[in-house]
């Protein structure tokens, strides 16, 4: 999911760790490849986190550096892509974890088509702790991340890696501008109200008002919903509109249990040659 942070770490004090993931030639601990021997690493993972600030909240990024060619997915891959399971966690009080994304590129054809990056890319998060009770600081241990990605080229190589920042000693003191910049670089929040979003049949309805140049959206939906690519966008009296085809959606619900009334929350991304939009929009 996406939303609108604060673009400054809590503290200068950071932690972090660097983890290279390397062909069968020479595996790093905890990483599986697949594909030709090759000595030459395909991505670098590296946690970066901020310490707790008030109340226990913690910034961070997730950067991965992919060798020159290689490319890797989205939180919703598209169709060939492979989807990643990033879970980011800070100790046995830890609460919610909010992932955020760039927005994304498409690329390949046909069947071959996915949503992903072909550079490095950087994905923020932010970790806010449970609720202790009153009068207990909430016990955070160091930040973690078990990381699973598709990395591609002519072949695909599944990474996966356990990753700990520990505290500041490993740092190398660029962390607090690598949080920062890696928020910076997230899609901008449009206003409340200037996206909508209607289901008809197979098909999602985005209407982006105003006159902003957009060229393409991405959808991303509830567990169970996934959209492809839509067509060229129709524009006219102040607004565009994209047709997204929805390409798969959980089996209906029985009539009791849901009516005409429900709402599907989602995130939308346009691409706008910039940094891109983004909106929080529910769709009936």
């Amino acid at each position: 999911m996406f939303a609108t942070l604060s673009r400054r770490p809590a503290s200068l004090a950071l932690l972090a760790v660097s983890l290279s993931i390397l062909g069968p030639a020479g595996l790093a601990s905890k990483a599986l490849a697949f594909g030709p021997e090759s000595a030459s690493p395909v991505a670098d993972l590296r946690l970066i986190a901020s310490e707790p600030g008030p109340g226990g909240r913690i910034e961070g990024v997730l950067r991965i550096d992919l060798e020159e060619g290689w490319k890797t997915y989205w939180l919703d891959p598209g169709p060939s892509g492979i989807p990643p399971r990033i879970d980011v966690a800070a100790g046995p009080d830890a609460g919610t974890t909010t992932l955020f994304a760039p927005i994304p590129h498409r690329f390949g054809e046909d069947l071959a088509r996915a949503n992903g990056y072909d550079a490095d890319v950087d994905l923020p998060f932010v970790l806010e702790p449970r609720t202790a009770k009153t009068g207990e600081k909430a016990d955070q241990g160091p930040v973690t991340a078990e990381v699973f990605i598709g990395v591609c080229r002519e072949i695909c190589v599944p990474v996966q890696a356990s990753l700990k920042a520990e505290s500041g000693e490993n740092g190398d003191g660029d962390g607090d501008g690598a949080i920062a910049a890696a928020f910076e670089r997230l899609p901008v929040p449009l206003s409340p109200g200037t996206v909508t979003a209607r289901i008809e049949g197979d098909s999602l309805l985005v209407g982006l008002s105003g006159t902003r140049s957009v060229s393409d959206a991405f959808v991303l939906g509830p567990k169970g919903w996934y959209f492809g690519e839509p067509g060229e966008p129709s524009r006219s009296a102040g607004q565009t509109v994209f047709r997204v085809p929805i390409e798969e959606r959980p089996k209906a619900k029985a009539k009791a249990d849901a009516g005409p009334g429900d709402a599907l929350p989602l995130e939308v991304l346009f691409a706008d040659g910039g940094k891109g939009l983004s909106a929080t929009v529910e769709a009936r």
